[in-house]
């Protein structure tokens, strides 16, 4: 069997995480679902170490520009935190737009969004 290249490797995991975000996330989800390393699943659990390693080379600017470029189409999560952040505020503006209110316990993940926001910046 034949030993894939670093880029044959890069891609194909690349690929399987596309695969894995298209089948994991809809319009219906707040927080994007990200490939977890305590999963059942071996594959799920194989994207999230090599996810970890994608963020310790994107910490020593060891990434290409053309790599940078992939993973930030994807909204790659390189600080996780700030990323649920920013998902939690675009998901809290939509539903605002829409709604003309702020969210109440019907809306359970957006509630809890407000809620530690309003806890977080003392409000």
């Amino acid at each position: 069997m034949k030993s894939l290249s670093k880029n044959e490797l890069w891609e194909e995991n690349y690929n399987a995480l596309i695969k894995f975000l298209e089948e994991n996330n809809n319009a219906e989800v707040l927080f994007t679902k990200w490939p977890a390393q305590r999963s059942k699943d071996e594959n799920e659990k194989r994207l999230a170490v090599w996810m970890m390693g994608v963020k310790s080379r994107y910490k020593e600017n060891a990434l290409s520009d053309e790599r940078m470029k992939q993973l930030k189409k994807i909204n790659f999560p390189f600080d996780p935190a700030a990323a649920k952040v920013k998902e939690g505020i675009v998901g809290l503006s939509r539903f605002i737009l829409i709604n003309k209110k702020l969210p109440t316990a019907t809306n359970m993940q957006l509630f809890n969004f407000c809620k530690k926001l309003n806890n977080l910046l003392n409000v």
